[in-house]
C-alpha cells in the first residue's frame, strides 16, 4: 500500500529530478516484484494447507515460473537503491556540482540501463523453464506442465554473475547504513573496500 501510495504522490506532484525519478522507479519495482511473486506465494499456502488438492495443472507452473521474473524486479530495486546511496554520497561529497552531474534525463537513462542490467545478470535463470503439455499414460490426462532444461549448469552460472553484485550490495548498504563512511574511505584506501566486498562475498555464499 505504502508503494502505492508513493506512486500516486509522484504522479500527482510531478517527477521533477533525479531523487524522485528514482524513488518512483523504485515504488514501481516493488510494487511489481510483489505482484510477480504472489502466485509462489499463493501456491506454497494452498499446497501447505490443501496437499491432496487436484491441481489443473502442475504445481511448479505457479510454483517457479514467476519466481526468478519477481527476484529480477527484486535485483532492479537493489541497483535503485545502490544508485540513490551513491546520489547521496554525491550530494555530500561535491553539493555544488551535485544538480549538474546528476540531473533528471541522465537518470532516466539510467533506470532503464539498470533494468537491462538485472535481465542480463539473471538470463541463465530466466531462460531454463518452457511449459508444455504433458500427458499421464495412467490417467490418460493432459495437463501443462513446467519443464527445465541444464538446470544444474544454468543455476552454477546465475550463481557466479551474481556473487558480486549481491556482495556490492552489502557494502553499499551497509555503507549507507553507517552514514556514508565508506564513501571517503574508497578516496583514500580504496584497496579497503575491495577487501571488505571480498569479505562481505565469502560471508554471503559460505567460502
Amino acid at each position: 500500500m505504502s508503494n502505492l501510495a508513493s506512486i500516486c504522490v509522484f504522479l500527482k506532484s510531478g517527477i521533477k529530478d533525479s531523487v524522485t525519478t528514482l524513488l518512483f522507479s523504485l515504488a514501481i519495482s516493488d510494487v511489481t516484484f510483489l505482484v510477480l511473486i504472489s502466485p509462489t506465494a499463493a501456491t506454497y499456502v494452498i499446497f501447505h494447507f490443501a496437499p491432496t488438492y487436484d491441481w489443473p495443472f502442475q504445481t511448479n507452473l505457479t510454483f517457479f515460473l514467476l519466481y526468478w521474473p519477481a527476484f529480477t524486479m527484486y535485483d532492479f530495486s537493489a541497483y535503485i537503491s545502490i544508485s540513490a546511496g551513491v546520489m547521496r554520497c554525491a550530494c555530500v561529497a561535491m553539493p555544488l556540482r551535485f544538480k549538474s552531474m546528476f540531473t533528471r534525463s541522465r537518470t532516466v537513462k539510467l533506470v532503464p540501463a539498470l533494468f537491462l542490467l538485472a535481465v542480463l545478470l539473471r538470463t541463465p535463470v530466466l531462460t531454463m523453464f518452457y511449459v508444455a503439455y504433458v500427458r499421464n499414460p495412467l490417467t490418460n490426462r493432459t495437463r501443462v506442465h513446467l519443464l527445465s532444461k541444464n538446470v544444474k549448469i544454468l543455476t552454477q552460472i546465475n550463481d557466479l554473475l551474481n556473487r558480486k553484485p549481491a556482495a556490492l550490495h552489502l557494502l553499499l548498504h551497509h555503507d549507507n547504513l553507517c552514514g556514508g563512511h565508506g564513501y571517503k574511505t574508497l578516496r583514500s584506501h580504496p584497496g579497503s573496500i575491495l577487501a571488505h566486498a571480498v569479505e562481505l562475498e565469502r560471508k554471503v555464499w559460505g567460502r
